[in-house]
């Protein structure tokens, strides 16, 4: 059933549909097709704006003409009617010599003639934390090309195969900087002469020149002359009367390094009375320390770690208290108040002290109120937050900044918590942003669930277990909706160890059912079920019936799945009786809504209804608008078993309108899955083949592997149904596949019987009467009445 319970078609041949339009394997169009059969390609287009995601254009460029004129030159003339893009072209080049600066530069020269729009990512490939994964990029992309999140494909292979089909007719840029390895790369290839990626990296990439045609320019240190010039740039309308020898000293002290030298005349340019010989003074006092410090990794990197210091102790205390704490946070961009909680201010304050590290270079503020640091001067903010701050300024900081997190997360939609969390009293300065709308929760956690992953890990390494378990326990109410089954399954298992630590009872039962219910998603049964077993012992033992309600109401679902009648039901009578004692009318309708499940399985109907029609009203009631889809769904499933085929299309309809207007992807491809039932029971093969297939592709999304096999199934047997047998036993041997892999036992001897009539239609009488045995040898597991009326028809 659908996420409320609780909780609660691979792309055609294109011989294989008649309908007027084909979707990829995620619902997004890709054919039109004519009812005759005739195929017609076009571009995929979706609704909004073209992505435009270039950083601005580098305030004060000078110079690198010689490297702009051989980018355009590997492009060509880009007006000519022929023109196809040289496909990669790649910048390369020591840390701090402006790769992203001529990058940006140049994409910004060039832009107009890619009218499709622009994407670009910082890969982070020299970041002191993980860098970004292909995955996480594929989804950033796929996003600004208009896939919906609830049509998001789960995997890395896929997402880039949607990704292709997506920009191959497109004339984009896309400008991957900062990458560290060819094989960090190939996944975000186009494959397209249409569009031109540009990659900025300090690894020469050998195999991605040898392997996929990229071209390399390579970026050397500014000479004395570009760098002079460069100074002089950056001073404009600050400085006067700085002579040359001094500004060729300068340079040589950044070791013409651009990033340095931004950095440093920067600073000349806050001090415009400052005789420049003072200026280089100091920076050769500083020079001297840093002489007598470092270790042997070359005079470049030297001389920047020099500038990094001339500068950040040219900030107030301020301002370098606040550097020195950016760089104790785990995730390699934050926002305004994240760094406010970090350091302990109000986002007022905090924005003024961040204001003066953005003026000063030492930061980037990528969108409003949101940074990040360059990898070098992160790595320089870790180092002398290590060496400035006890351990115990910077725990108290981490500690503000997990605790921020969590509960920013706790009050983030939705708030009706399976488990009530006390994340304890408010003791933070800093704001929480309002996040009182399914936007406001959706856009935020996209923001930050790098973030969120990266605290929960941060805090069971420090030892803040409360904050460890906590976290992901609150995100396990957002984060369903939008990400894949397994995405937190580690961070919850770290919470699990945490709250063990402390010897909390209660943490340990919040986890073990989330992990269950993850369990559950991704058909783990077994698995599933002892976790519940624990989570409900230990929401007794820390005296938490309403707990105890929701284990049980899990187990029963997990029983259900494996068409474990008599458990489910034993399991679901003692969490309604439960919730009963409690006067609890959510947990009440929850547990009454699941027991009519099981009575409908037993094909005990009438019982089914009445249960079911008692939940509806409490859930209407409630205002839980999902488990009212969710009710409506099985109240059809129950017309339909009972043969009101017309009643069951009405119940059905209402509660896919329901799941829609939620934008509840996974009770909506439940309900197509009960629409595909009703329209095969009525006839209507197309509507059948219609809704099966946009279940399948929805459970595909969801990581639902057992419901979209049962969507194929579903497929086959419409095939079966309009006389078309041999399209059907392709869809029909994937489905058993996939059921026989999962240990799915009764939706694999129903797609077993599916098959074997098929094979009979096809003359294939050996192969039917086999599976027709093997689906009989299954349902001998099963004693319900349903069970056994299929077993004889398998033996018939």
């Amino acid at each position: 059933m659908t996420r409320g319970n609780e909780e609660s078609d691979p792309v055609p041949r294109p011989d294989e549909s008649t309908h007027s339009r084909i979707t990829d394997a995620y619902g997004n169009v890709v054919q039109a097709r004519d009812v005759s059969g005739g195929v017609h390609f076009h571009v995929p287009t979706a609704p909004g704006p073209r992505p435009q995601q270039l950083p601005a254009d580098v305030r004060g460029f000078v110079n690198r003409t010689k490297e702009l004129a051989l980018l355009h030159a590997a492009v060509g003339d880009p007006a000519h009617a022929d023109f196809r893009t040289p496909g990669v072209l790649l910048v390369a080049g020591t840390a701090g010599v402006g790769k992203t600066s001529v990058a940006v530069h140049w994409s910004h020269l060039i832009r107009e003639h890619f009218p499709d729009g622009q994407l670009y990512v910082n890969l982070r490939g020299y970041d002191a934390g993980e860098p970004v994964t292909a995955r996480e990029v594929l989804e950033r992309f796929l996003r600004a090309l208009h896939v919906a999140p609830d049509r998001m494909p789960p995997t890395e292979e896929e997402r880039a195969e949607l990704y292709r089909t997506l920009v191959a007719e497109q004339r984009m840029l896309v400008v991957l900087d900062n990458a560290a390895t060819a094989e960090q790369v190939r996944p975000l290839l186009p494959g397209t002469d249409r569009c031109l990626v540009l990659i900025t990296s300090r690894n020469r990439m050998s195999g991605l020149a040898a392997r996929d045609g990229a071209r390399r320019i390579s970026l050397d240190t500014l000479s004395r002359e570009a760098s002079v010039a460069l100074i002089r740039k950056a001073n404009e309308g600050h400085r006067m009367g700085d002579r040359e020898d001094d500004l060729a000293e300068l340079a040589q002290l950044c070791a013409f390094l651009p990033l340095a030298l931004r950095i440093a005349a920067e600073r000349a340019a806050s001090r415009p009375h400052m005789p420049l010989r003072e200026l280089i003074h100091d920076l050769r006092d500083e020079s001297s320390l840093w002489d007598a410090l470092s270790t042997d990794e070359g005079s470049q990197a030297d001389a920047v770690r020099t500038v990094f210091a001339w500068s950040y102790r040219a900030l107030t205390p301020e301002a370098a208290l606040m550097f020195r704490l950016l760089g104790l946070h785990p995730g390699p961009e934050f926002s305004l108040h994240a760094a406010a909680a970090l350091a302990g201010l109000t986002p007022v304050e905090a924005r003024r002290r961040l204001n003066a590290l953005v003026g000063a270079h030492l930061l980037e503020e990528i969108e409003y109120d949101r940074y990040q640091f360059h990898d070098l001067l992160r790595a320089y903010a870790m180092d002398q937050a290590r060496d400035d701050e006890s351990e115990d300024e910077r725990r108290s900081s981490v500690e503000r900044l997990l605790t921020w997190y969590l509960r920013t997360a706790a009050t983030a939609e939705p708030r009706d918590r399976l488990a009530p969390i006390d994340i304890g009293p408010d003791s933070l300065t800093s704001a929480i942003p309002t996040l009182d709308t399914p936007d406001a929760t959706a856009k935020w956690y996209h923001a930050e669930r790098t973030n969120l992953l990266l605290a929960t890990e941060v805090a069971a390494s420090a030892g803040l277990d409360r904050i460890a378990w906590q976290i992901p326990a609150v995100v396990q109410e957002i984060s369903p909706a939008f990400d894949p089954i397994d995405t937190w399954t580690a961070a919850k298992e770290r919470g699990l160890e945490a709250a063990r630590r402390l010897g909390d009872r209660y943490g340990e039962a919040v986890l073990l059912n989330a992990l269950a219910i993850g369990d559950r998603y991704a058909g783990r049964l077994d698995r599933a079920r002892e976790r519940y077993v624990a989570s409900a012992d230990a929401f007794a033992e820390s005296g938490s019936p309403l707990g105890e309600v929701f284990a049980l109401n899990g187990m029963g679902l997990a029983c259900l799945q494996v068409r474990d009648l008599d458990s489910a039901e034993t399991h679901l009578t003692r969490g309604l009786s439960a919730a009963r004692r409690l006067e609890d009318r959510y947990p009440t309708g929850l547990c009454l809504m699941n027991l009519g499940w099981a009575w409908l399985e037993l094909g005990v109907w009438s019982r089914a209804d009445e249960l079911l029609s008692e939940s509806l009203d409490i859930m209407r009631q409630l205002g839980q608008r999902s488990n009212e889809a969710a009710v409506l769904n099985l109240m059809s499933r129950v017309r339909l078993a009972s043969g009101r085929t017309a009643d069951a299309h009405t119940k059905i309809a209402e509660s896919l309108a329901i799941s829609a207007e939620l934008g509840e992807r996974a009770a909506q491809a439940f309900g197509l899955i009960q629409q595909a039932r009703i329209a095969l029971a009525r006839g209507d093969r197309a509507e059948c083949l219609a809704a099966s297939h946009s279940a399948a592709t929805m459970f595909r999304r969801l990581g639902h592997r057992d419901q979209e096999a049962v969507a194929w199934a579903l497929t086959g047997r419409s095939y079966i149904g309009s006389g078309r047998a041999e399209d059907a036993i392709p869809y029909l041997r994937q489905s058993t596949a996939v059921l026989e892999e999962l240990d799915s036992h009764w939706f694999h001897a129903d797609a077993l019987l599916a098959l074997a009539t098929a094979q009979e239609d096809m003359g294939e009488i050996e192969a039917a009467h086999e599976n027709r045995r093997k689906a009989s040898a299954i349902l001998a597991r099963f004693h319900d009445p349903v069970a056994n009326a299929l077993r004889a028809q398998a033996e018939g």
